[in-house]
Parts: C-alpha cells; sequence; structure tokens
C-alpha cells in the first residue's frame, strides 16, 4: 500500500542509513517514501534541509 509509511532519516546515522539500504534493496522504493533532515541535530532537535542546501551523500 503506497503511501502507508515514510521514512525520515539522517544520512549520518547508520541506523537510519541501513533502512534507506533495505529500502531500496528490497525495490520498496515506490511505497515507502522519505524526507532527509540536516545531519546536525541541534538544541530543538533536527530540521529539514532547505531547497538548494548541499547535504553529504546527495552528490
Amino acid at each position: 500500500m503506497a503511501g502507508r509509511y515514510h521514512i525520515y532519516a539522517s544520512y549520518a546515522c547508520p541506523w537510519a542509513h541501513r533502512t534507506l539500504i533495505t529500502r531500496r534493496l528490497k525495490g520498496l522504493d515506490d511505497m515507502i517514501s522519505f524526507s532527509v533532515v540536516h545531519w546536525h541535530l541541534g538544541e530543538k532537535g533536527w530540521r529539514f534541509v532547505e531547497k538548494g542546501e548541499d547535504v553529504p551523500g546527495d552528490n
């Protein structure tokens, strides 16, 4: 069922990275969407990456 699950991941987190690898290997790209948060965990928690902002691993 597409759209039921969504992953919020930081490329800095090895556990989140594993979920993205599994998602790709299992062919679930169309079923499970994901968003990337900024690698730095600030005082107020994770923040989403702004458009045009470089994120390690995106290139």
